[in-house]
């Protein structure tokens, strides 16, 4: 009977131990979450604005051979950019791996595949062919 208070003693600095390294354990984990959401959302926002950037040059660009009559290679930059968008669709469907594509995906490429079917064009970069057929494909 002379060991019971001593048990007794040694279960609740183990209670206490164990509760302190879940509470410790918790808070870690929600910390974490958090920076990693963090960092999650800076990534997004900064792809988007070089997104918008890279979408402003490339713009400015094809405006610049309109305005210097050289429609030829004004198209070229703009169904070059078509095809870029594509791919781009196609690249972060497989990247979310989303069971069913979203209706203004689906409307998007079906207008880029009418377009194409009446202005066609060849792009010198066959991954991006083979992007652009893919995305093609989905607006089935």
């Amino acid at each position: 009977m002379g060991n019971t208070p001593r048990v007794k003693s040694k279960l609740i600095i183990a209670a206490i131990i164990a509760a302190a390294a879940l509470c410790g354990f918790s808070l870690g984990s929600y910390r974490t979450r958090q920076v990693w959401e963090e960092i999650a959302q800076q990534q997004s926002e900064s792809q988007t604005r070089s997104a918008n950037v890279i979408r402003v040059a490339q713009t400015v660009r094809a405006l610049s051979y309109l305005a210097d009559g050289k429609q030829s290679e004004a198209r070229d930059a703009l169904e070059h950019q078509l095809d870029l968008g594509l791919a781009g669709v196609v690249a972060y469907d497989s990247l979310v791996s989303s069971p069913e594509h979203g209706i203004l995906d689906i409307l998007a490429i079906r207008q880029a595949r009418v377009y194409r079917s009446q202005h066609p064009w060849t792009n010198d970069r066959p991954e991006l062919v083979e992007r652009v057929q893919k995305a093609f494909k989905w607006a089935n």
